[in-house]
């Protein structure tokens, strides 16, 4: 078992994360299909397809934690926008948002601390 710093878990959750939607599917108007959240814990058998948010969360652990939290920041400062936003958008396909996720493998954290952050 290696151990991981935090950069490396965040690189990790977006690249396993672009993977999950590669297998998965890709979704829009929530985190999963079914309506399910990921605040509470998705089971480990179930594997819907999810947005972006969701996907971050679900190769988390299946919840939201500080590494799917910090991708998802990252991921709203890069954009310029809520990654939600973003995923839900008509224009935005499947191969959008697994190319974002690797590509923010790829360079995280090449971002400036958000405004306010101590780094």
């Amino acid at each position: 078992m290696s151990i991981f710093t935090p950069d490396e878990d965040v690189r990790a959750n977006f690249r396993q994360a672009a993977e999950y939607i590669s297998e998965h599917g890709h979704y829009k108007g929530g985190y999963f299909e079914g309506g399910l959240d990921p605040v509470v814990v998705v089971p480990s058998y179930l594997t819907p397809a999810a947005c972006a948010m969701g996907a971050l969360a679900k190769v988390a652990a299946g919840e939201r934690s500080f590494v799917s939290e910090s991708a998802v920041g990252y991921l709203d400062r890069r954009l310029g926008i809520p990654v939600g936003e973003w995923n839900d958008r008509p224009e935005t396909t499947a191969e959008d948002v697994i190319l974002e996720l690797k590509r923010a493998a790829d360079e995280y954290p090449a971002l400036p601390p958000a405004e306010g952050v101590q780094s």
